[in-house]
């Protein structure tokens, strides 16, 4: 730490003018110790006062530590509740990544849960699937060793023993892990703790020496100084596990191999970090020293000459720390008016800024926008549960009991914290499904229309002539309207359009089948007539075929004008059926006229069919019989079909639904009656004339 503060201290670039300082406190691996240091930082004071500081001269800016995830949970605990920025670099418990409980904590170590599924990973690439858990009695532990027994028995392996390593030292539960571990037939054993606490463990189990024993470890110990001694380097040298990347450089090296307790600002570290590595004692720190029996520092010791690894794995993530802090002071620097990122694009003053917010004392947190307070039974007021607001009603302020609904034409946003105008839906031509129904009805309508002018050009022909042509050009006529009664559907429904769809439609379509019909009846009148002694006919000619077309359409235009003139449909706007839009459709007004008027549709056409079906084998080269029996199989069943469709369908989708309807059944009358008649007049014109027909007839 003290090498890259120094080396800040020296940049041109990162808070140029500006000093850092630090003030370095020694927890002792006690968390009474953090916490009472903690306070000394926050106060400023070695009496703290809650709530109060009293060091005005220097800012704290932040605040780095401690090594245990044990000591720092507390730690992250107090800072969070002032708001002062907290950067572990050895803190790995996964806890710490709750930012309601740690709203100001940030490390820059990975977090245990990414450790503990990579130990797991690493225990089933050697098919090691009865493994022993040994953890240490604190959240580093605990939590740890439970992310990996879920991940080893996700993935088949299963656990011989699981034992917690106690955190104020018991030699009854040592010995009884120890014993444990001795019995067990599990051979791979992953200590899941932090060095101080399992020292006394693995002390104990060094001196039964255990054969065939692999340890895993985990990253707070796999390179440890600590358990690394001579006396237990023999049981663990079958260790395996995680360990934080070290990382050298040769300035930081250089750093540390100049320190020397004649040229440290501040010598207590120093001098015990001194004895330490030497063996040695200084004459000012022991006064009481046996002079023959202990050896005596002289400051003449040279580093480079012991064995010994400065650079612990830790060091890069308190250097990363460091520099964290002063990126982020380097920051408040150089932020300029009107584009700073606190209140109405402020800047805060790097030489008088605040923590991040003060402390709350709340039983229950501000019910958020789009939320309602409810009440917990047995609970003071003061304590509540925050509940979102059902669809269609919202809470624009916080802490409200009741949320308001949103006008008819209005409904909630996904936060609901405010009203938004619904979406009005209807089959527009903007839309993907009306365009597509639209070309349809185009493309379609062209085929009757190029037929028709096919007639025309051969109406003296034999095929054209023998089933009353003007019958033909006017249901060829009909299907056109047919296609084009289709776009009526399509687009913002208004008044005119509502009471047009359905009158059109209706219209047409009983001039169609009656077309078909009175085709139908023309040839069994036909056929019926060739008896000399049948009175049939006087009945053949043209008046009976438009007769029966006229009369058809008449009684269903009767059905329309008194629909029409009793309860017309009308323009509805919807605003229930479907949520957060309004449906703009039509309403038929009186729903049996509606029924009335396709229920006539379908007797023609049932009539149709039967009439067909029993004339469709009466001998001649031109007979439409059979053709007719398929158009109006085709037709019946394509209405039968779209009922119950109809009936469980709303929206845009209903109106797509009966379009769809209009298109298929006209296509299949088209395609039934014409298209065979089609084929002929162009690919088989052998076949249209007179003396094929003659054929027939001798035939016959």
């Amino acid at each position: 730490m003290i090498f890259a503060i120094g080396e800040i201290n020296q940049s041109y670039t990162i808070l140029p003018n500006i000093t850092l300082g630090f003030w370095i406190l020694d927890s002792c691996y006690a968390v009474g110790r953090s916490l009472e240091g903690t306070m000394w930082l926050i106060t400023g004071q070695s009496k703290p006062v809650p709530n109060y500081c009293c060091q005005s001269q220097f800012l704290l800016s932040a605040v780095i530590g401690d090594s245990s995830s044990v000591r720092t949970i507390p730690m992250a605990r107090m800072l969070g509740l002032s708001g002062y920025p907290h950067i572990s670099y050895a803190a790995s418990v996964t806890a710490l990544s709750n930012k309601m409980q740690f709203p100001s904590f940030v490390r820059t170590i990975p977090s245990d849960d990414a450790q503990s599924k990579g130990l797991a990973q690493l225990i089933i690439h050697f098919n090691w699937t009865w493994v022993g858990i040994v953890a240490s009695e604190n959240e580093y532990g605990e939590i740890g060793s439970q992310i990996l027994r879920d991940a080893l028995n996700a993935n088949g392996a299963c656990v011989a023993f699981y034992e917690i390593i106690p955190a104020v030292y018991s030699k009854v539960k040592i010995q009884r892990i120890i014993a444990t571990i001795i019995q067990s037939t599990a051979n791979a054993i992953a200590v899941f703790s932090s060095e101080s606490i399992m020292l006394p463990l693995m002390d104990g189990v060094s001196k039964v020496k255990p054969i065939g024993k692999t340890w895993i470890c985990c990253e707070s110990w796999c390179t440890s100084p600590v358990i690394s001694k001579k006396d237990l380097l023999e049981m663990l040298q079958h260790t395996i596990g995680f360990a934080l990347p070290q990382t050298e450089t040769s300035e930081l090296k250089a750093f540390l191999y100049s320190i020397h307790p004649s040229s440290s600002l501040d010598t207590l570290y120093v001098d015990l970090f001194w004895e330490e590595v030497f063996g040695c004692r200084w004459v000012q720190l022991n006064k009481t020293i046996i002079y023959n029996t202990v050896k005596i520092c002289d400051g003449k010791e040279h580093l480079e000459k012991v064995n010994i690894s400065l650079f612990d794995v830790y060091n890069y993530n308190v250097y990363k720390a460091v520099y964290a802090v002063a990126h982020a002071l380097n920051d408040l620097l150089s932020c300029s008016k009107n584009n700073g990122p606190f209140v109405n694009q402020t800047c805060a003053n790097i030489f008088d800024f605040q923590p991040w917010q003060i402390p709350r004392s709340v039983c229950s947190e501000s019910c958020a926008l789009g939320n309602r307070k409810a009440s917990i039974q047995g609970q003071p007021t003061c304590c509540f549960d925050c509940i979102l607001c059902s669809e269609g009603e919202i809470t624009n302020q916080t802490d409200v009991t009741d949320c308001m609904k949103c006008p008819e034409d209005h409904w909630s946003s996904d936060n609901r914290d405010k009203c938004i105008p619904k979406t009005p839906e209807f089959l527009s031509y903007d839309d993907p499904l009306g365009m597509t129904l639209a070309g349809a009805s185009l493309c379609f309508f062209f085929i009757p229309f190029t037929t028709l002018l096919l007639f025309i050009k051969h109406r003296e022909t034999p095929i054209v002539k023998a089933n009353n042509r003007h019958l033909s050009y006017l249901l060829l006529f009909a299907l056109m309207m047919c296609f084009l009664c289709a776009l009526v559907f399509i687009g913002y429904p208004v008044t005119v359009t509502c009471m047009l769809r359905h009158v059109v439609f209706g219209t047409i379509f009983a001039l169609c089948v009656s077309c078909v019909l009175a085709k139908t009846i023309t040839v069994i009148i036909v056929f019926s007539a060739t008896n000399p002694n049948s009175s049939l006919k006087n009945w053949v000619g043209h008046k009976l075929p438009l007769s029966i077309v006229l009369f058809g359409v008449m009684l269903q235009v009767f059905i329309c004008t008194a629909w029409l003139a009793t309860s017309p449909p009308f323009k509805e706007l919807d605003m229930i059926s479907l949520k957060g839009k309004i449906v703009v459709g039509c309403n038929e007004g009186a729903t049996y006229a509606f029924w009335c008027m396709l229920g006539y549709i379908g007797l023609l056409a049932v009539v149709c069919f039967i009439l067909a079906f029993l004339a469709r084998k009466l001998p001649d080269t031109f007979n439409e019989a059979k053709f007719i029996t398929f158009s109006m199989l085709v037709f019946v069943s394509v209405w039968i079909s779209f009922i119950p469709a109809y009936l469980s369908t709303n929206g845009k989708y209903m109106v797509a639904l009966e379009v769809f309807a209009i298109l298929s059944s006209s296509a299949g009358l088209l395609g039934c009656i014409f298209i065979p008649k089609c084929y002929t007049i162009i690919f088989r014109p052998d076949l249209n004339v007179k003396q094929h027909i003659a054929g027939k007839g001798k035939q016959i």
